[in-house]
């Protein structure tokens, strides 16, 4: 699929897409997005029922939210609890159920309207997009985390707990749940889904690619409902809403057309991008309509964003405290509204102090503390009913205090991340977009479309102010240099860059060109042809090298019988499926030692001796390495050697050394390139793991043209280990 596609080799795909719908990887994950959304599509109409407020809102992906953030609740038990995963299964099976169930049940309008086909046709377009993109490069395992969450994911489709693995390695043991990942549900949610399938089509072989196509059409599906609904929301007249979707795609399109966007789009961080965006819409839907109910459907957001990243704990806490200094300035005088808030914490609360508190205090104490919180804070407003002004003044006291007390802070408290660090282009390491610097002349053009937009919006403060209060808020306590040290220091740490989803995801975006169209309302060709201009170049110069150019060559396939389907080469995939049906595997599992970084990301059940995450740690600082065994399993089993010539520096490597390697990284089998070969003792050339074959140190399982599997004897590893010792006992007698 990489390169130019004709019309023929298109509608071929589409074929055999259909044909093959129940085994094919692509096909089975999109099945699984379709039965999402249609499941989602009747959440959403139970929404719109209760919540006049999203009318205009195609709500199918907040009901795909509500079935992720219910399921992110009940994994914080499962985890803790370390509970049989078949019953993950049984309440994903419930949750996907029981939309059609709510809708019938609460009459519900379930006839769908012209938006949510809209929807529906642009979200088929841009994953179209970003599938065809992702085709063309390889999942970059060495320098991004894709082994780990397609292994995080592959194993929770078979392991009967989740979590406690070391997924880089697939070390298992009585671990202590790292809160950063561990609780993260939306990879154990497409598990369930891989584990769903396998038993519904009885399917053979690794389902790490299922989830790939699938968790990327979902995400691609997401961004065009997200689109359609934001330009529904804002623009009211018809005839408008067409150039709204045209000139809102185009002016975005550099933002979602980067590797993470299209190869990466699996990642529950890509996701994060989406869910924000969400939740930003229905920030402006809150503070612009009296529905108190539509901070419950926030609240549920915020555990599908937690579900997705980490990262989203600051993200929600942000917007959250934004939206409190929003209510408190514009005066907010209904309690059942500042209470339906108030419960919208629960999620950030329960995470926040989860990730605070030693392991033995995380079990009930977060759920209850967070319970706890969220009642005190509804009695609070209860008790303030007739007197909200005192709640509001508190509030708007705490605005200037918090900006001052941040800016104090980051200016008196010094530490890792300085001022500078604002600046910095972080594309490449926390998946965002380079807002305040640049890596090129047409980023630079494209943020200062960005400011141009952001600046323009604040001219006619009046209309929409409420929003527009909102993002000033969210500029002045966190997205801005003077405060960005402190928060950066003490709660984002590195990953800093990632509050700039507030102001670049799919809804605010939107919302930017909306604000600039309404500022010309009396002359729109001006609007017109600025915005098209505008969006043009970003297409032409941005968007398109990004969906046809690697943003690092390690994504480009590096083998011939690359297979995209599958995000593999044709014999590395035979592998694969190879190990997973053949091999028997222990409860404890069994170590292997790997030249191929990907496989621990395709099979699950496997401990890898030495992964993805070690052989790019080792490569990005060698000289550290040297004369570790760190350093010769590197340079004897660089990831990309394929022939004898594809070495890591120009070392030359000696192969003798693949015994001691074996030895000191104690694995049970060796998986090695079986298109190496060197000059041995007998004067011609042999591949370079047949001496260990010759000593009796391995014996060979399964080979293809590509890769070789050898079962290792340690036993017989200790024999030569013993008899070079005792060599040079004696050398050493005989020299004394």
């Amino acid at each position: 699929m990489a390169g130019t596609l004709n019309f023929t080799e298109f509608f071929s795909i589409i074929a055999d897409l259909i044909a093959h719908w129940n085994s094919d990887p692509v096909s089975l994950g999109i099945l699984s997005v379709l039965a999402l959304m249609v499941s989602g599509y009747f959440y959403g109409r139970v929404y719109q029922k209760f919540i006049p407020a999203l009318k205009n809102v195609d709500c199918t992906f907040l009901g795909i939210f509500t079935i992720i953030g219910i399921f992110q609740l009940a994994m914080y038990f499962f985890v803790w609890r370390a509970i049989d995963t078949e019953y993950a299964l049984i309440l994903l099976m419930i949750l996907v159920g029981l939309g059609p169930v709510l809708a019938v049940i609460t009459w519900s309008n379930i006839v769908p309207s012209w938006k949510h086909l809209f929807s529906f046709v642009l979200g088929i377009l841009i994953c179209s997009v970003l599938v065809a993109a992702s085709s063309q490069w390889t999942i970059t395992s060495m320098y991004f985390d894709s082994v780990s969450y397609l292994s995080q994911t592959v194993e929770s489709s078979t392991a009967s707990f989740f979590a406690r693995m070391d997924y880089n390695r697939g070390m298992t043991g009585n671990f202590i749940s790292d809160p950063l990942h561990d609780f993260n549900s939306y990879y154990y949610f497409w598990g369930m889904i891989l584990r769903w399938l396998h038993r519904m089509f009885s399917l053979r072989g690794t389902l790490a690619p299922i989830y790939i196509w699938g968790a990327t059409a979902l995400y691609g599906m997401g961004l065009g409902n997200l689109f359609v609904s934001s330009v529904n929301v804002l623009y009211k007249e018809k005839k408008h809403v067409w150039f709204g979707i045209l000139a809102a795609l185009l002016i975005a399109s550099p933002y979602y057309t980067n590797y993470w966007n299209t190869d990466l789009a699996f990642f529950g961080n890509t996701m994060r991008t989406l869910g924000i965006g969400y939740m930003c819409l229905l920030v402006y839907l809150a503070l612009k309509h009296e529905d108190a109910l539509i901070f419950a459907a926030l609240g549920i957001c915020s555990f599908a964003n937690i579900a997705f990243s980490s990262s989203a704990l600051f993200l929600v806490a942000f917007i959250d405290l934004g939206v409190f200094f929003a209510m408190c300035l514009l005066k907010e005088n209904k309690p059942e509204r500042w209470m339906w808030f108030a419960a919208s914490l629960f999620p950030l609360v329960q995470y926040g102090v989860m990730m605070i508190l030693p392991y033995q205090m995380q079990d009930l104490f977060s759920t209850l503390a967070a319970v706890g919180f969220c009642a005190v804070l509804c009695g609070i407003v209860w008790l303030l009913r007739k007197h909200l002004k005192v709640l509001r003044g508190f509030g708007i006291i705490l605005v200037p205090v918090t900006v001052i007390g941040l800016a104090a802070a980051s200016w008196f408290l010094p530490g890792e991340y300085g001022y500078e660090f604002f600046f910095e282009t972080r594309s490449l390491h926390d998946m965002t977009v380079n807002m305040t610097g640049w890596l090129s002349q047409t980023e630079m053009i494209r943020n200062i479309i960005f400011y141009v937009l952001l600046a323009a919006m604040m001219l006619n403060i009046k209309k929409d102010a409420k929003y527009k209060l909102f993002l000033l808020l969210m500029i002045l306590i966190g997205i801005n240099p003077l405060v960005q040290p402190v928060i950066s220091n003490y709660l984002t740490g590195n990953v800093y860059s990632r509050m700039f989803d507030i102001l670049t995801n799919p809804f605010t975006l939107v919302f930017l060109v909306y604000s600039f169209d309404s500022l010309c309302m009396k002359v729109h060709p001006v609007s017109w042809i600025g915005l098209t201009a505008a969006g043009a170049y970003c297409v032409y110069t941005m968007a398109v090298p990004n969906l046809t150019q690697p943003y690092t060559l390690s994504m480009t396939p590096k083998v011939d019988d690359y297979n995209w389907k599958y995000k593999s080469g044709d014999d590395a995939l035979e592998m694969y499926n190879y190990i997973q049906n053949n091999i028997s595997i222990p409860r404890d599992g069994y170590w292997i030692m790997s030249q191929c970084t990907d496989l621990k990301g395709f099979v699950s059940g496997v401990k890898i001796t030495f992964g993805a995450a070690d052989y790019r740690d080792v490569l990005a600082d060698l000289d550290a390495y040297e004369g570790k065994p760190e350093y010769d399993m590197v340079t004897l089993l660089y990831p990309n050697r394929r022939f004898a010539s594809d070495n890591v520096r120009d070392i030359e490597v000696d192969y003798s050394k693949l015994d001691v390697l074996l030895e000191h990284f104690k694995s049970d089998y060796l998986l090695i390139s079986n298109t190496i070969a060197v000059w041995d003792e007998r004067g011609w050339y042999n591949k370079s793991y047949q001496s260990l074959i010759n000593q009796g140190v391995c014996s060979l399982v399964h080979e293809n043209d590509t890769w070789a599997l050898l079962k290792i004897d340690q036993d017989r590893l200790q024999e030569i280990r013993d008899e070079k010792e005792a060599a040079e006992e004696n050398n050493a007698a005989k020299a004394d």
